[in-house]
């Protein structure tokens, strides 16, 4: 799904049923692996018959995509996220092809090219879900179009192109500082967009402008369909003194459907609870609520629940460093199995104590190494109820890794009985995450050559781990290899990222003391704080060179929130 940029392209079939598959359970299949050879399949007769037709038409990969895209159907009750231009017409593509063959449009023009200064700068789309800054209806959102040309086009042809185009917004929430632009040589076309949701009910706002060729020319009687700017805002819930971090949603799923629940996470929150509760009568065979961070990607989910099962009520919750500021949302969803639509109820709970930098104070030596003294503030907008533990269990070494003309990243070390689990962690900026198309990280056995975990890296920060068995006491090496897969095979000449490793040590943790407050015991009104001193255990392992002694500090809330925020703790 996209918002951002330009995707998805279009939409096909994506479900099908198969007696190829022997070794399956099931013969029936849902997803992108069935959609695509039915994409794949519909293009190759769409290439085929503009080979075979008799005027030998030019075509290029940017003439098919154009056709494709500009012709798909939108279908009623996906947003352009959900869709992109819509299911591909084949008939409708190959008439678009042919009318782009036969202007000599495939050896001048490849793509139009657009440029912004939204939060998703760069990507050619308009798009707000990362900042909590929404646009105002008087900010002129500034965008740049230019032709793309082949290749092969000469200097002269270039500088004679010119095009115009009618632009019109699909919604009356979205309007523009003129209402066509043009086209002339290389030169860009400047245009301003501007976006009104200041009275508009949290939930996600999504259009396109749509550009068309202002001529005589015509496909089944319409103008020729150009391009599009797609424009998307996420308006989400707040918190405010009224709802104090707690919003609530409701409303019915229709069989196969879904709604989105949008809000915002503001700074200090560190961890989200879901509740999600079916209301009497649905006999749904499958509902839940699934929790997406701001930058999209999946983090766990309430459910499922039925009345089929007599689970009718599911909750989740998110606490630690994966509870970061911005647009987060819950898509509550319901299969093509549920009987009859269900109805639910949301809730959505944030909770937030955030912990200083400790300090460490007191004479070192005797039955004690000092003292640390840890600032901690309550960041939630209710008071925070619990208590405050903390305990060191490992050895931690991070650093940041730059590469040079390579797209394999390896590292060996070797391990013995004192640690018990190793764990592998990558994280990437965002720059260098959008240069990948996917990413490995794989654990092999150093000594065997065995691959012991192959997994794929879905975010920008993810983790190996695997348990650490050695026989007769001999240490046992272990390589990691991190293999991302560029766009360009240009970007591999620099990349860069943050390597974290962390070994659990096989003997118990050290747990530190809470020395105040008594019992470790937390009472913070909003936006209150205390020190907390925690003493030091006098046997804490040495840790080898290079490493740091790791562990967590948590602060934990008894039910009914059930919350517990831990952070890590270096020494």
């Amino acid at each position: 799904r996209g918002g951002d940029t330009f995707k998805p392209d279009i939409l096909a079939p994506g479900s099908a049923s198969s007696t190829v598959p022997l070794w399956g359970e099931r013969d029936h299949y849902n997803g992108t692996s069935m959609a695509s050879p039915a994409a794949a399949g519909a293009i190759a007769r769409l290439v085929d018959g503009l080979v075979r037709h008799e005027k030998k038409y030019p075509i290029d990969n940017a003439l098919v995509l154009r056709a494709v895209k500009n012709t798909a159907r939108p279908v009623p009750g996906l947003t352009l996220l959900d869709q992109g231009g819509g299911v591909l017409d084949l008939v409708a593509a190959y008439e678009y092809a042919r009318f782009l063959a036969e202007s000599g449009e495939a050896g001048v023009l490849r793509e139009y090219r657009i440029q912004n200064r939204s939060p998703a700068a760069g990507f050619g789309a308009l798009y707000w879900r990362h900042t909590p800054a929404l646009p105002r209806p008087t900010d002129v959102l500034e965008c740049l179009v230019s032709a793309g040309f082949s290749p092969k086009l000469s200097a002269e042809d270039k500088a004679r192109f010119y095009r115009a185009f009618d632009l019109r917004p699909e919604v009356d929430w979205i309007s523009l500082t003129k209402p066509m632009i043009y086209l002339k040589g290389d030169q860009p076309a400047p245009l301003g967009i501007m976006v009104d949701v200041a009275d508009k009910a949290p939930g996600l706002y999504t259009a396109r402008v749509g550009a068309y060729r202002k001529s005589d020319d015509r496909l089944d009687g319409a103008p020729i369909h150009e391009f599009d700017i797609p424009v998307t805002v996420l308006v989400p819930h707040r918190t405010t003194p009224d709802n104090r971090g707690r919003f609530r949603a409701a409303g019915e799923v229709a069989p196969g459907g879904f709604e989105r629940v949008l809000f915002e996470v503001p700074p200090g929150i560190k961890a989200i609870t879901l509740g999600l509760r079916m209301l009497e009568g649905g006999k749904a065979s499958y509902l839940a609520a699934a929790l997406y961070d701001p930058d999209g990607v999946g983090r766990g989910a309430a459910g499922p629940v039925s009345e089929l099962v007599d689970r009718t009520e599911a909750s989740h919750t998110l606490a630690g460093p994966e509870v970061v500021p911005g647009t987060w949302e819950v898509v509550v969803l319901s299969t093509l199995r549920s009987r009859t639509p269900a109805s639910y109820d949301l809730q959505i709970q944030l909770s937030g104590v955030e912990f200083g930098t400790p300090t460490r104070f007191g004479p070192a030596g005797g039955p004690t190494r000092g003292q640390l003294l840890v600032p901690i503030r309550a960041t939630q907008a209710t008071h925070f109820r619990g208590t405050v533990k903390a305990r060191f269990d490992r050895f931690v070494h991070r650093r940041v890794v730059e590469m040079q003309d390579t797209d394999v990243f390896t590292h060996t070390v070797r391990l013995d009985s004192a640690t018990k689990n190793a764990r592998w962690g990558v994280e990437f900026d965002r720059e260098t995450w959008g240069l990948f198309t996917d990413c490995v990280l794989q654990v092999i056995d150093a000594d065997t050559g065995k691959t012991l975990l192959n997994m794929g890296v879905s975010q920008r920060a993810d983790a190996a781990s695997v348990p650490v068995t050695v026989k007769d006491g001999a240490a046992k090496g272990f390589k990691v290899v991190l293999r991302p897969a560029f766009t360009r095979r240009a970007d591999q000449k620099h990349w860069r990222f943050v390597f974290t490793e962390e070994l659990a040590w096989g003997a118990p943790a050290a747990e530190l003391e809470v020395v105040s407050p008594k019992n470790g015991s937390l009472h913070l009104a909003p936006n209150d704080w205390i020190h907390v001193v925690l003493r030091l255990p006098a046997m804490l392992p040495a840790p080898p060179d290079g490493y740091e002694l790791g562990g967590e500090l948590a602060a934990e809330a008894p039910r009914p929130e059930g919350v517990r925020i831990a952070v890590p703790l270096r020494l």
